[in-house]
């Protein structure tokens, strides 16, 4: 008996495959789209892909050879709780938003990161273990491990010339502290505001000078007087001693010039919030 049913079994497993061969395949229909070769309907199942780890993943595509042999092959991971597809060279995850492709750079609010995303700190993985990123940004890989970029304390810019004629470096480049020549003039303070017009000297400095009249030798007379007398010396005369000033013109208007020695801060930013940025690497 039980061979007959063995015999039975066989030959409908054949019976089918050869069906199967010229024909379409509907589970749960007996209409089959024209355009599809297997058409599955129910209303209260589901199609089950098979579930395997990321290593379990990662296996099969090291065993495959040639690797394009698994070209659009599906499985879900477990371990990302995700789908992921094959495309010939690489694994892809089949994401439900657009902004989480891997590679995809984000900030956060937060250090507690979502699965599937790692802080530009610098850090450093194994190749192996995250092939989808290096094929995103292979220069970051030196073939056997992959360092992050430490974006810690930087602000992120935009590469190239915008149509303002305002530049970026290229993508990857960090920049130091720098400080321009700012539109509005910064100025000082009126501390030492002053200025100069022209200067009179003081009347302190009255004086006299005496000199020899040499047409009144054999005379002498009072200092400072007009009637000489006899005397065999030379004449002493003295100039009047009438106050007097001294003008000084000054050319300058008070130019002077401020250092400054001290203050400001340690770096020149605009108000600004501190966010954790992150790669999307799984």
């Amino acid at each position: 008996m039980k061979c007959i049913f063995q015999k039975i079994g066989i030959t409908s497993f054949i019976f089918l495959l050869s069906y199967s061969s010229f024909s379409q395949v509907g589970i749960g229909t007996v209409s089959v789209d024209p355009s599809a070769m297997l058409q599955i309907e129910s209303t209260s199942q589901g199609l089950l892909i098979p579930k395997v780890t990321t290593s379990e993943r990662n296996s099969i595509s090291a065993s495959a050879s040639p690797l394009s042999s698994i070209n659009a092959l599906l499985v879900f991971d477990t371990d990302t709780i995700s789908f992921w597809y094959h495309n010939g060279t690489i694994w892809i995850e089949l994401s439900s938003s657009s902004t989480e492709k891997i590679g995809v750079i984000a900030a956060f609010a937060t250090n507690l990161l979502p699965s599937g995303w790692m802080a530009l700190d610098g850090s450093t993985l194994p190749d192996a273990s995250y092939p989808e990123i290096v094929s995103v940004y292979p220069y970051w890989s030196d073939g056997t491990t992959i360092t992050l970029p430490d974006y810690r304390g930087y602000f992120l810019r935009g590469s190239g010339t915008n149509g303002n004629g305002i530049s970026g470096l290229s993508p990857g480049t960090k920049q130091n502290n720098g400080t321009a020549i700012p539109n509005n003039p910064f100025s000082t303070d009126t501390a030492g505001d002053h200025s100069h017009s022209d200067a009179t000297t003081s009347t302190s400095g009255n004086h006299s000078h005496s000199y020899v009249d040499s047409a009144a030798i054999g005379t002498s007379a009072a200092a400072g007087g007009n009637n000489p007398v006899a005397s065999t010396s030379a004449a002493g005369r003295f100039t009047g001693s009438a106050s007097h000033s001294h003008t000084v013109s000054i050319t300058a208007s008070g130019d002077h010039t401020h250092t400054f020695t001290g203050g400001g801060d340690s770096e020149t930013s605009p108000q600004n919030v501190s966010l954790v940025w992150a790669v999307k690497v799984k």
